[in-house]
């Protein structure tokens, strides 16, 4: 597989009988994206959010480029309301939704962001 052009958010790509949405989700790192497949509720956040140790983190801390921005991501990840989410870091997440919810309410304090 070699690229052959840039991804802009909205943008979608066919992946097997697949089509893929773009989404452009900053915060791990500036041009980050996620992939969303809307017919089957199947979300590949990437780096977006992990699953360690059986919780649900966003990306945070040193390894992030922009806290804030990766919890707007989040939140926009979240309206989905994905039924399964695959992440960079991690098992699969089924049923993704409220946990999705749960970590951005957290972050949200932690941010001090109402």
């Amino acid at each position: 597989f070699e690229p052959d052009r840039w991804l802009d958010d909205g943008d979608t790509v066919q992946f097997g009988d697949q089509t893929l949405q773009v989404i452009h989700t900053p915060g791990h790192t500036p041009g980050h994206c996620s992939f969303y497949a809307g017919g089957s509720g199947l979300l590949f956040a990437g780096d977006a959010f992990k699953n360690m140790g059986g919780q649900l983190r966003l990306s945070e801390g040193f390894n992030t480029w922009d806290e804030r921005a990766a919890l707007h991501s989040a939140v926009r990840l979240s309206a989905l309301e994905p039924a399964v989410m695959c992440m960079g870091h991690g098992p699969v997440l089924r049923a993704a939704a409220p946990a999705m919810q749960r970590v951005i309410a957290a972050h949200k304090r932690r941010l001090q962001i109402s």
